[in-house]
């Protein structure tokens, strides 16, 4: 039986409402057949972004002293402060998800990691600007490759006429 602590069955049930989110928002705006692909989707994104807030976590606690617990139930509560609310996103209005997310992703880190918001706030600007750093980055390596099959409206003298 999973114990509901802070440590590990909290952010573990965070984790399963986040996929379950994602699933029903995914089935209910784009239909059954993409919720595969959202859920793995999903997966990959919240490993790197979670390796991303660890790196941030890391970075806050090295300037304010502040502690983010044992090395495992960190990874799995910045786990949940990630998948969380990236499920807000499938599961509401792209509106009112750009508002929800912000707020629910800073109340679970000061309640997962007892911060207080001065402290959830610094988390959050480091972890914006390295994950910023990483998806630049990442687009950077990858837009040659796909940006030559991407056929953009660009105008002037080689456009091609309407």
């Amino acid at each position: 039986m999973i114990g509901l602590s802070k440590e590990r069955g909290i952010p573990l049930i965070l984790v399963l409402t986040g996929m379950a989110l994602t699933a029903i928002g995914v089935l209910w705006k784009l239909g059954a057949w993409r919720v595969p692909l959202a859920l793995a989707a999903l997966a990959a994104t919240t490993l790197l972004g979670t390796l991303l807030m660890l790196v941030a976590a890391f970075a806050t606690a090295a300037m304010i002293g502040a502690s983010f617990g044992e090395l495992r139930s960190a990874i799995l509560k910045l786990a949940a402060v990630y998948i969380l609310p990236t499920s807000l996103d499938a599961a509401l209005p792209l509106w009112l998800a750009f508002i929800v997310t912000g707020v629910v992703s800073l109340l679970l880190l000061m309640w997962l990691f007892d911060l207080e918001m001065r402290e959830a706030r610094l988390f959050a600007g480091i972890a914006t600007v390295i994950s910023l750093i990483v998806w630049l980055g990442i687009a950077a390596v990858v837009w040659p490759w796909v940006g030559g099959a991407i056929q953009l409206p660009m105008g002037g003298a080689n456009a091609s006429p309407p």
